[in-house]
């Protein structure tokens, strides 16, 4: 009788936790990716005291769409915290 070793290039696990590899990966760059649109929203929000602020201003729908294109992603990956930030972003 042959003993399946979990992780193997055969073995069912090993081909299921291959897929997936990417994950943390994804969600470490997507965590960065909503901070920075956080902080371009709260610097477009001081647009009106100085010119350089109120370009950021200009792309609060894509800052949006980034932050919530990216909290299910976060949350798969169990990033509790950032898909949170991304929610709250808005």
């Amino acid at each position: 009788m042959r003993k399946e070793v979990p992780g193997a290039p055969g073995s069912a696990a090993g081909q299921r936790s291959i897929g997936f590899r990417w994950l943390p990966a994804l969600a470490r760059r997507l965590t960065v990716l909503v901070i920075l649109a956080v902080v371009a929203t709260l610097v477009g929000r001081f647009g009106a005291h100085f010119w350089l602020l109120d370009l950021a201003a200009h792309f609060s729908v894509i800052y949006l769409l980034v932050a919530v294109g990216a909290a299910p992603v976060l949350l798969a990956a169990g990033h509790r915290w950032g898909a949170l930030l991304a929610v709250a972003a808005r």
